[in-house]
């Protein structure tokens, strides 16, 4: 099988063998009238010969021995490339983590190992890394709406965010983190590079995720301020959200659910 599947599909056959049992009833012997005769001498009766024993048939074998099962193949050992020649291998392996082609967007750069790595670090953080991921970034700008003279963000600029949205949705969260244990080592060596050593990938990305999954749906409208040129959260407690988490809230609703819903699943299995 496929060593990018995370899981062999074991198959179990039941086979159910029926007897046959034959019955015959013996026939019963005609029965003959009496019949007169004129008495003679008497004469000893000469013996019957014996019978010869019939040959005794040869054992039938009804259930014939079921012939032995080949066993299955080894799978062939995975040999990982070099962390600078990793791409096409992590794009050819990647193509089982969506029914589509959803994540050709996603793949589209080089260096993934490493910008993966930098992005689940800083995420592990609260913190975003931007330069990493700029190639996915929504076209059009966070857009404000003014009720009241008081700035609001904009739920059309939601909408940005959808095509994101929909790639995280068509990942299949086994295949994803089959994906992950099979690139383990090379992440691990990028963590290298980052000055960290021994670092426990599964468990960054876990932290990384639970950051994420604390972040809360905010319905209806969100009010804004302005102190400078940037837009802040005018609920204090939004605002003192960690960068990621404020991200996702600007995501909207919708896309946050299902965002947050893939992330519950992955961490469920990781």
């Amino acid at each position: 099988m496929d060593m990018r599947h995370w899981i062999a599909i074991a198959a179990i056959v039941l086979a159910v063998i029926a007897g046959f049992m034959f019955f015959s009833s013996p026939e019963e012997a005609e029965q003959s009238r009496p019949v007169a005769v004129t008495p003679g001498p008497l004469v000893e009766p000469e013996p019957e010969p014996e019978p010869e024993p019939e040959p005794a048939a040869p054992p039938v074998d009804l259930l014939p021995e079921p012939e032995p099962e080949p066993e299955p193949e080894p799978e062939p050992e995975v040999v990982l490339p070099a962390l600078n020649e990793s791409d096409s291998f992590l794009r050819d392996q990647a193509d089982v983590l969506t029914a589509d082609n959803a994540m050709e967007r996603v793949l589209a750069t080089e260096d993934l190992v490493r910008k993966f790595t930098m992005v689940v670090e800083n995420l592990a953080e609260g913190n975003l890394a931007r330069d990493p991921v700029a190639y996915l970034a929504p076209e059009g700008s966070f857009a404000v709406v003014r009720r009241n003279d008081t700035p609001h963000v904009n739920p059309e600029t939601y909408r940005r965010y959808d095509s994101l949205a929909r790639i995280v949705t068509a990942i299949e969260p086994r295949q994803a983190v089959a994906l992950l244990e099979l690139m383990e080592p090379l992440v691990g060596e990028a963590y290298a590079e980052l000055g960290l050593q021994d670092v426990d990938v599964k468990e960054r990305l876990a932290l990384a995720i639970d950051k994420l999954l604390e972040t809360p749906v905010v319905e209806g409208q969100i009010e804004l301020t302005q102190p400078s040129v940037m837009f802040e959260f005018a609920d204090e407690r939004l605002e003192a959200l960690l960068p990621a988490q404020k991200q996702l809230i600007r995501m909207g609703p919708d896309n946050q659910r299902k965002v947050q819903a893939q992330l519950r699943e992955i961490r469920r299995l990781l």
